[in-house]
């Protein structure tokens, strides 16, 4: 099963809050049924205006954790 629309990137919008938050949500999709998520942050200026070098940065995060 594969998650079309999930605020799991850290600290970038209204979603995940830190890297802990977001790896809990990952397992909690995993033991779900989940097989793959797709990232959707959201981009609302100047609330949520993270840019793609800013998500590349949060994505490697999860690579060292």
């Amino acid at each position: 099963m594969i998650d079309l629309h999930c605020h799991i990137l850290f600290d970038t919008d209204d979603g995940s809050k830190n890297i802990e938050e977001s790896i809990q949500m990952a397992r909690e999709a995993y033991e779900s049924g989940f097989t793959e998520i797709c990232a959707t942050p959201h981009y609302l200026a100047p609330q949520f205006a993270c840019n793609v070098s800013k998500n590349q940065q949060t994505l490697n995060a999860y690579k060292m954790h």
